[in-house]
């Protein structure tokens, strides 16, 4: 009885893939110095891929599917307008008593703001402060930077807002004049409409962005590196009155390293468990004769895998793809 073309195929195949591993191995056996030789040299030619070794941490890529309208429509809006800002964010609560517009708390807030002030990067071999070189240049409200917050009653000064007598009536006007109450949380007024108390205070900024639109990496380094500091002094939970969440542009990329970070360890102890069952099912654990055990060969095993997934990402970061968080390579 002939055999089915699907049997046919089948064999074909088996007795190809058999034939071929079989000569490969008999020439391993034949030649095992050379071929670990050969082996880690390739490794080593695959790992000077990491010299290009990026991770992928734009949410755009990471999460949204990039054949879609969405995308085409927003890459073409970038071509024309590029975002040239990158937002800053901070919100402001009283600890101790519900009201955040307390002397105490105002003046630990307007503290916070001169040691944010204070934050220098180093660019070019010159030293860089929140001014007009760093922030995006505004005129009046106390600043040189665009700021919007009822701190600018006091000009962004402690020292203004401490000789300030009747600091409430000073709040007062500036909100009236500036239209600025959208920046305050739960607000109080008295019967003549005059704000007597609030919950929260609301302070908005923008740096600016000096990634290149058109290199599609989204690296910002001085102001990345502005913003780290910035988000060490407000989360550093050395505030007695006040309670601050701050938000900066590089929080969600912050946050995708770590889960990037928290995804290796994992891979890593996966691989733990793969050379301990390997060991115990090919080895015996714990060996009597350690010289007879099959442990090395586990071992072996495990570093076989891992030296293949190491030369794939170099490989693939020589010719330009990034890592995401899920192990998955996309172009740039």
């Amino acid at each position: 009885m002939s055999k089915s073309i699907f049997a046919r195929t089948s064999e074909a195949v088996e007795g190809f893939l058999q034939s071929g591993f079989y000569a490969f191995g008999k020439l391993v056996g034949e030649y095992p110095g050379r071929s670990i030789s050969c082996s880690l040299v390739f490794a080593i030619l695959c790992f000077l891929g990491f010299g290009s070794f990026k991770i992928e941490d734009r949410p755009d890529k990471l999460w949204i599917p990039q054949d879609t309208q969405a995308m085409d429509d927003r890459q073409k809006y970038e071509v024309y307008f590029p975002s040239f800002v990158r937002v800053e964010d901070l919100l402001i609560t009283c600890e101790s008593d519900a009201n955040v517009l307390s002397r105490d708390c105002l003046s630990e807030a307007l503290d916070m703001w001169d040691d944010i002030e204070r934050i220098n990067v180093t660019v070019n071999d010159e030293i860089w402060w929140l001014d007009s070189k760093l922030c995006v240049a505004q005129d009046g409200e106390g600043s040189d930077c665009f700021i919007k917050s009822i701190l600018g009653a006091w000009n962004y000064s402690a020292s203004t807002f401490e000789a300030d007598s009747d600091y409430m009536t000073t709040l007062n006007v500036f909100v009236n004049t500036s239209g600025l109450s959208s920046y305050l949380g739960e607000i109080t007024f008295d019967g003549d409409g005059n704000i007597v108390s609030a919950e929260a205070i609301r302070v908005f900024f923008l740096l600016q962005s000096m990634d290149d639109p058109n290199d599609r990496i989204y690296m910002d380094p001085e102001s990345e590196s502005w913003e780290s500091e910035f988000l060490k002094i407000t989360r550093g939970n050395n505030f007695e009155n006040i309670k601050v969440l701050p938000f900066a542009e590089r929080s969600w990329s912050d946050e995708f390293d770590d889960a990037i970070g928290s995804d290796l360890s994992l891979v890593f102890v996966s691989y733990m468990i793969m050379m301990i069952y390997l060991s115990s099912m090919l080895g015996e654990l714990p060996c009597v004769n350690c010289l007879d055990s099959r442990v090395s060969i586990a071992l072996v095993s495990v570093l076989s895998v891992a030296l293949a997934i190491t030369c794939s990402i170099g490989v693939s970061s020589l010719i330009g793809y990034v890592l995401s968080c899920v192990c998955v390579f996309s172009r740039e």
